[in-house]
């Protein structure tokens, strides 16, 4: 696949000194050298929490931190910044210990900083992630098994939690975090901490990967590649053991419908299954640029025909699988699909809807599945009853037994595809993940 490269975004000098060593007191910025227009959260932060003298330092900063943690919107799913505090082994006036794991230098930085201004002095032994050399250099993960569980993190911790937050696909890139030593892994195989392409965090087991050193990321990012363009392909290998891929998942493409699948193995797959990369990311790129109504009414076509297939071989919800296989990579959660762009009413009988619109149902205030708008009065959306992908009548929600399972219609959002202003809707060929060589993704918020 041949892709464009995008800069990387460098930290600052200063906060490569400030996070050098994880395990000695940490200096801090002066307070004089923040700027004015930090000023007043500054304030409003400090203002929140117990003056020095009227509490013990690491409660002080514990205070700090849950200010500092709402005022960013820091959310655990994304954000790989989990701290807590103690005494500190020094002892001095003011300071504070603090321990934990942090993915987020720029955010942690900006967190010492409002330390160092309400007087606290932080002595720091924050495990700092990525470290290339602790992983053995393998910093990038390809998932090789047809499925993987993604374990949800604890929100305190980081830790792994028997939580399954989603299903990972055959062939998903995913950024290695840090990866479970021998002591700690319970079970046969490790597990390992993940970045996925969406900034959704997790724990999967490494066994499900094929975990690869930057050098050889490159070099899976700049071969050519196939795009899989029907549901629930059948990848047969040379052994006739059969993979299932997802729509609109990429693979290295060897020849005409022969692929490498991330293990190194290759896999047969049918020739009206597989499309050359290249050429399907330049026209999905023409098309949403230069029409891009027509684009979303072919997004729209992909959900329809998605129709019949089993949701748990989408890769994701609806939405979010009907968009991959026009080269949009959007987040997998439904919190933040829901709010790509401003909600709107569907009107009678979703009179105001346009084709391609994504709409949301449940039966509270949050979403708990989505659809694709199809025009003429239906959409796709995956059927609670038989678990598959089904076309519907806006007027089936008013039935008792569709409502008491799908709930109802509670907003659409229409999307705007010749922009892509918004970090969380991405192309392929614009993604740190798929750049040769590979980058930090920026911060997708909701």
């Amino acid at each position: 696949m041949k892709i464009r490269l995008v800069q990387k975004t460098a930290l600052s000098a200063a906060l490569c000194l400030l996070f050098a060593g994880t395990a000695a007191a940490m200096p801090v910025p002066s307070a004089a050298a923040a700027p004015a227009s930090s000023a007043a959260s500054s304030v409003a932060l400090t203002a929140a929490i117990p003056a020095p003298g009227e509490a013990a330092a690491d409660e002080r900063a514990a205070a700090l931190w849950k200010q500092f943690v709402d005022a960013e919107g820091l959310d655990h799913r994304f954000d790989l910044l989990a701290l807590k505090f103690g005494a500190a082994a020094s002892r001095l006036p003011g300071a504070a210990a603090v321990s934990g794991i942090s993915g987020e230098p720029e955010l942690m930085g900006k967190f010492f900083a409002e330390a160092a201004r309400a007087g606290i002095t932080l002595e720091s032994a924050v495990e700092q992630v990525p470290q290339p050399e602790a992983l053995g250099l393998m910093t990038w993960g390809l998932v090789r098994a047809e499925s993987a569980d993604l374990m949800a993190l604890d929100a305190a911790s980081a830790a792994r939690t028997e939580v399954v937050a989603r299903k990972l696909v055959l062939g998903e890139r995913v950024r290695i975090m840090k990866r479970e030593t021998a002591a700690e892994a319970a079970s046969q195989s490790g597990w390992a901490l993940v970045q996925c392409t969406d900034g959704r965090l997790g724990w999967v087991l490494e066994s499900a990967l094929t975990l690869k050193k930057d050098s050889a990321f490159v070099s899976w990012n700049r071969q050519d590649a196939a795009v899989v363009r029907v549901p629930h392909a059948e990848l047969k290998l040379e052994d006739g053991s059969v993979f299932h891929a997802a729509p609109g998942m990429t693979f290295f493409l060897l020849e005409k419908a022969t692929v490498l699948l991330p293990d190194g193995r290759k896999a047969l797959a049918a020739a009206d299954a597989m499309e050359d990369g290249y050429g399907w990311q330049q026209r999905e790129e023409d098309l949403r640029r230069s029409r891009p109504a027509d684009y979303l009414k072919a997004v729209a076509l992909s959900a329809e025909k998605l129709a019949g297939t089993q949701a748990e071989d989408l890769g994701g919800p609806l939405p979010v699988a009907a968009l991959r296989m026009h080269d949009l990579l959007a987040p997998m959660d439904l919190d933040r699909l829901s709010r790509l762009s401003s909600p709107l009413a569907a009107g009678r009988n979703g009179a105001d809807l346009k084709t391609g619109d994504l709409v949301f149902f449940g039966k509270g205030a949050d979403p708990e599945s989505a659809g694709v708008w199809l025009g003429a009065g239906r959409f796709a959306a995956v059927d609670p009853k038989s678990g598959k992908v089904a076309v519907m009548q806006f007027s089936d929600l008013k039935q008792k037994a569709l409502r008491a399972t799908l709930g109802q219609l509670l907003w659409a959002v229409r999307l705007e595809p010749q922009e892509l202003k918004n970090p969380c809707l991405i192309s392929s060929r614009s993604h740190a993940f798929f750049q040769a060589p590979p980058s930090n993704l920026l911060r997708c918020r909701r």
